[in-house]
């Protein structure tokens, strides 16, 4: 029982320690004189990913990567084009042609984040407090709010020339609650793919055409 005490304890650090470090890289993200935050931000959420993932018997089960029934394998492009669908609307309402001419490089960099939001968020966080609680409900809320934290912190200080200050509250709860669906979909079928396939799709529907990265994922 102290053994798994202990390994529950230390799941949930790795968990919040990513978490709060990547809310640090956030806020240190545009800032020039912070480039010391921003690098301990990176390695801190490095590290727990690491530890966290490598010191699991079953890391696969912690990512929600398992291999999922054969039957529900029609889902993944139904998410894909919710993911999508939800891209055009961002589009339209930032006064973007509904369709894509051709797809850049910068569109495929931008599905690659949302591949990686989607293992630290829905899986390794989600996994992590799914471990420790058994409770899917908890899980996909502290997933949710772990990837809020970090949209949010982004946006927080807005330094390029013409980049237009976000609605921390519109964003957060769109994130927040986009997060918990996806980590819902992980909890009932049993995998991310679902998550990732509606992220990568709206990502490089979303950005797909851009030539250069949005300026809050740049370096």
């Amino acid at each position: 029982m102290k053994t798994d005490s202990r390994r529950d304890r230390a799941r949930l650090w790795t968990a919040v320690g990513f978490s709060a470090a990547m809310v640090l890289f956030g806020l240190s993200a545009h800032r020039p004189s912070l480039l010391a935050p921003r690098i301990a931000g990176l390695a801190l959420a490095a590290a727990c990913i690491f530890w966290g993932v490598f010191s699991e018997q079953h890391p696969a089960k912690l990512l929600g990567l398992r291999r999922f029934a054969r039957k529900r394998i029609a889902l993944l492009p139904l998410c894909a084009i919710l993911g999508g669908g939800l891209a055009v609307y961002y589009r339209l309402v930032r006064g973007q042609p509904a369709a894509l001419d051709a797809v850049t490089s910068v569109g495929a960099v931008c599905g690659v984040i949302g591949l990686a939001e989607e293992l630290a968020y829905r899986g390794f966080v989600q996994g992590s407090v799914q471990a420790v609680t058994g409770s899917s409900l908890i899980a996909c809320l502290a997933g949710g709010a772990a990837h809020a934290a970090y949209k949010c912190s982004l946006f927080v200080f807005v330094l390029p020339a013409n980049a237009v200050r976000a609605n921390l509250f519109y964003l957060g709860t769109l994130t927040f609650g986009t997060g918990v669906l996806l980590g819902l979909a992980r909890a009932r079928w049993g995998s991310i793919l679902f998550a990732v396939a509606f992220h990568v799709a709206f990502d490089v529907v979303a950005y797909g055409d851009l030539h250069t990265l949005p300026w809050w994922v740049r370096p």
